[in-house]
Parts: structure tokens; sequence; C-alpha cells
């Protein structure tokens, strides 16, 4: 996989894709579907989401109900229930 300025990445992981918004053609720049057309398993979102949340002080309570809510985010009607779960 390449990111936009060309840095190739590998893992030896079989990424579960998480689904491109319909419609949509990214160009593989920030905030594209680039990444989600490509596949990332969400063990690598969650892996990374676990390392860097607690750095901004949110319990580990916390960071896997907003884990769960972020996992299920199409059923989500309103963001502010993320926001809620991260204030610290």
């Amino acid at each position: 996989m390449r990111n936009y300025n060309g840095q190739a990445h590998h893992s030896k992981k079989k990424p579960t894709p998480l689904e491109a918004p319909r419609g949509v053609q990214g160009q593989g720049g920030p905030g594209s579907d680039q990444a989600a057309a490509l596949g990332i398993a969400w063990e690598d979102v969650d892996a990374k989401y676990r390392t860097l949340v607690p750095r901004a002080g949110v319990s580990e309570r916390q960071i896997e109900a907003s884990l769960a809510v972020i996992h299920g985010f199409r059923d989500v009607n309103d963001v502010s229930k993320v926001i809620d779960l991260l204030r610290a």
C-alpha cells in the first residue's frame, strides 16, 4: 500500500476492509477514501486508537466504549455520542 506521498507500507496481516463511501473516488490524499478502498484492518485501527487516545487523559473504560460506538458508527445518529465518551 502506498500513501499519498508515495511511501510504501506493508503488513503481513490480511486486512478486513472498511467500506468506502458510495460515489466517492479518493485521490489518496488526506481525508480521502483511498485507505478504506484498499482495506484497513479494524485491529490496526483499534491498536493505534488504544495507543494514542490515553495520551489525552481518556480512561480505559471511555476508550473501549468509544471504540464500540466507532465500530458501529453507521448506526450512530449524532456524533456527540463519541465526543461525550471522549471527554476526560
